[in-house]
């Protein structure tokens, strides 16, 4: 019984060390503090000069890389986590600008989410042929999701029209209706939601 499980596995009765706290969030660094490090850090990795969707994702890998490296400069931290996600939108390399959100996130204060629905807009807005957009039409759509998950049904409702809006431009006719039947769906949850808390006032 457990007498012979605690003979053969001592450690089972050692207290166990509490797992250490999270590290406090930052405030994001002031715009001066951001501007200055965006100047220096455009001028070394030549930002400029990556104008296809490969240098671009080839960049994107780069910055995450020195700053996942850089723990001594909140500031160029941010900076480069934040550049990375553009950068990686631009290239329509969703998956890429949310790991640097999700970096983001674990160590600044600000709304992240509001951030991923603007992340997913520049990736539909990126010079990339349509087709590779479509990856990020099915993020937006998880996104979605987890915005509902969260009670941000409004905005849910708006990223969901938006990306139904771009799939029928890439003539995915299916897809666009799809998406539309969700948002309108997420609109009636919101409705009844509503009216659940107006309800029990």
């Amino acid at each position: 019984g457990i007498y012979v499980l605690l003979l053969l596995f001592p450690h089972l009765c050692q207290a166990q060390e509490p797992a250490p706290a999270a590290a406090p969030k930052q405030a994001i660094p002031s715009k001066e503090d951001r501007d200055s490090r965006r100047e220096e850090i455009d001028s070394i990795f030549e930002v400029s000069k990556a104008t296809t969707s490969t240098a671009k994702a080839q960049l994107a890998t780069r910055l995450m890389g020195v700053a996942l490296e850089t723990r001594d400069d909140p500031a160029a931290r941010f900076v480069l986590l934040n550049l990375c996600r553009e950068v990686a939108a631009d290239a329509a390399d969703v998956p890429s600008a949310m790991k640097a959100i999700d970096v983001l996130e674990s160590e600044f204060e600000f709304d992240a989410e509001a951030v991923r629905i603007a992340t997913i807009g520049l990736a539909l807005k990126s010079s990339v042929p349509i087709e590779q957009k479509k990856i990020a039409i099915q993020e937006g759509a998880k996104l979605a999701e987890s915005l509902c998950l969260k009670d941000r049904y409004t905005d849910a409702s708006k990223l969901l029209t938006g990306l139904s809006d771009y799939a029928r431009r890439g003539r995915d006719v299916e897809t666009a209706q799809q998406l539309l039947d969700r948002a309108r769906a997420i609109e009636e949850i919101a409705a009844a939601s509503e009216n659940i808390a107006v309800a029990r006032k």
